[in-house]
């Protein structure tokens, strides 16, 4: 990358720089680990990358796409405004999304205050997200704790009361297993409520793969889990042009003790086996590979967390075009509809500290280049947001977006030596790491084995003990604890919300025709023994049938409990 002659000069100016800082240092210069255990020094200099080809950074909007996706970026396309929400039913949901849009809450930031465009990341209860109805024992003492309840075409319907145009509104239904049934309910009110075609949805989506390798809490086993996302993507290529239905994920890796080279890694050979079966039923990598979107998380690790990002996009691209073949530009090109910064860098003591660390992670992740962000709310640590706290992270949007020059350049922190060295280092790791996973077979067997998950829990294990020795610190927590902190009141969810979602739920049922909803149920089942059968020539039955389920009355835990009749129910539950 540089000539002999300047690396020469180079060389005589560290050596200076070296014996300065030497005298400082009073000793040996200081060197550290980050955490994915990349050696980090005192100073990078044009040494350090001087075995890099140009080629392997390039520009903005170029392969490898290191440097970013778009050749301009909120220079022409602002920071999407990706902020979740969700409490209760429907009602108490839509309040809070009314509120966010009487801050300011647009789909990018500083978008018109007359412009009816927004972000609903909806982020559901647990018994959503494991497909259980609000009725049924599961689901007690449950619903709408945790997120918004959603079980019916009518939850929908309240949830979009008042959204004129769907096709500027970016859905993510945060649903995980529960994902085929949320969808096909929402078919159904897009079908038959709004009486328009699905096509014209804009929706993100939250695969039941994705977390198979990082959670023990999936509802399906790996192989069912499989087909069930690969019947997903099918449905969605083929129907919903605007959306985004594959997720890769390294937000929830890292949470579950993931560093950086494990989430570029893990979460690529997922998306490889992903892609591998939805080649199998006849898709095109093509067209699978433009509907993923990386959910990519931001911590406290500001530099490593960059270029990670940098080094996730270099290697999607060269996997997608090595790999599969990909030919469409579009296809080497990682989208970052949704970044998010970590809940888990927050703590419960001295809440407002918070703030700072959240706009940390949101400065890290603009620098970085994401489309969309999801800024954590200062009071995460404890509960549902406040609408305080929800405003405090939208005005972080709009000050980081408005306010500074941070938007102004493509790819401000492009060519620093430290950027540059840590994104190969971070890339050159991964691919080893991606050769040793092939080598032990590839993502099923290394999911199998406990290879994965036993990497993650050895890291995870390190910070534990990092900051119960104060190698790493917490700040009003580890270290500089003070006694009298000022009370909190954290959100409560409104008395009454289980009862009310209940006795929804058994009012939906009693106005539908029995008739048409036992042969739609019965449809359902035949369609799981099909795919489970006939795999994978049956694949796209499932939907078809989930949805008529849908627009016959079925809720999301009746559909939910035949798929986990047919394919087995749990983590570790045999297939057969």
């Amino acid at each position: 990358m540089y000539s002999k002659e300047f690396l020469e000069k180079n060389k005589a100016l560290q050596k200076e720089w070296e014996k300065g800082a030497a005298e400082m240092a009073k000793g040996e210069l200081p060197v550290k680990l980050n955490d994915s255990g990349i050696e980090i020094k005192s100073l990078y200099t044009p040494e350090d990358i001087k075995h890099l080809d140009h080629n392997d950074i390039s520009v903005p909007g170029e392969f490898p796409f290191t440097r970013g996706i778009h050749h301009l970026l909120y220079q022409v396309n602002p920071l999407i405004m990706s902020q979740g929400f969700g409490f209760g039913t429907a009602d108490e949901s839509r309040e809070r999304r009314q509120f966010l849009k009487d801050m300011g809450a647009r789909f990018q930031v500083g978008g018109p205050e007359d412009e009816d465009s927004a972000v609903y990341v909806l982020t559901c209860d647990l018994p959503t997200q494991r497909g259980y109805d609000p009725d049924e024992a599961q689901s007690r003492g449950k619903v709408g704790g945790g997120g918004v309840s959603i079980a019916t075409v009518d939850d929908f319907e309240g949830l979009f009361k008042g959204v004129d145009d769907i096709e500027k509104v970016l859905t993510l239904v945060i649903s995980f297993d529960g994902v085929l049934t949320t969808t096909a309910l929402w078919a159904a009110y897009m079908m038959d409520r709004r009486k328009e075609p699905v096509s014209k949805g804009f929706a993100l989506g939250c695969n039941v793969f994705n977390h198979q390798w990082w959670s023990d809490s999936g509802a399906f086993p790996i192989e069912p889990a499989m087909k069930l996302s690969v019947e997903y993507m099918k449905w969605c290529v083929e129907n919903t042009p605007l959306s985004y239905p594959m997720m890769f994920d390294s937000f929830n890796p890292h949470s579950a003790g993931a560093h950086a080279v494990h989430e570029t890694t893990f979460d690529m050979s997922h998306i490889i086996a992903i892609i591998e079966e939805s080649v199998k039923v006849g898709l095109d990598p093509d067209d699978v590979a433009p509907r993923c979107w990386g959910h990519i998380g931001f911590s406290l690790n500001f530099f490593e967390d960059i270029a990670k990002l940098r080094a996730m996009r270099r290697m999607w691209a060269e996997v997608m075009k090595e790999r599969f073949g990909c030919k469409k530009k579009e296809s080497l090109k990682l989208n970052t509809l949704m970044a998010q910064t970590h809940g888990t860098e927050l703590t419960a003591q001295e809440l407002p500290v918070n703030i700072v660390r959240t706009t940390a992670m949101a400065i890290s992740a603009m620098l970085a280049g994401v489309d969309g962000l999801w800024i954590a709310c200062y009071d995460e640590a404890v509960g549902i947001p406040t609408e305080e706290a929800a405003k405090v992270a939208l005005r972080t949007y709009q000050v980081l977006g408005m306010e500074t020059d941070i938007p102004d350049v493509t790819d401000p922190l492009g060519g620093s030596y430290y950027i540059e060295s840590l994104t190969d280092k971070i890339y050159q790791e991964s691919k080893a790491l991606m050769k040793k996973m092939d080598d032990l077979g590839g993502y099923y067997k290394c999911w199998e084995s406990g290879f994965i998950k036993g990497e993650m829990q050895k890291n995870a294990n390190k910070r534990f003990m990092q900051l119960q020795n104060c190698e790493k610190v917490k700040v009003g927590t580890t270290i500089y604890q003070v006694e009298d902190i000022p009370e909190y009141e954290p959100f409560r969810v409104p008395e009454g919300v289980e009862e009310k979602a209940v006795e929804r739920i058994k009012k939906y049922r009693e106005r539908r025709d029995p008739a048409k909803a036992g042969t739609a149920l019965a449809g359902v089942r035949r369609a799981c023994e099909r795919m489970d059968r006939e795999w994978p020539d049956s694949c796209g039955c499932l939907m078809e049938a989930l949805i008529e389920g849908a627009r016959s009355g079925l809720t999301l835990g009746e559909m939910n409990g035949i798929m986990r009749e047919v394919f087995g129910c749990g983590y570790y539950a045999d297939a057969r």
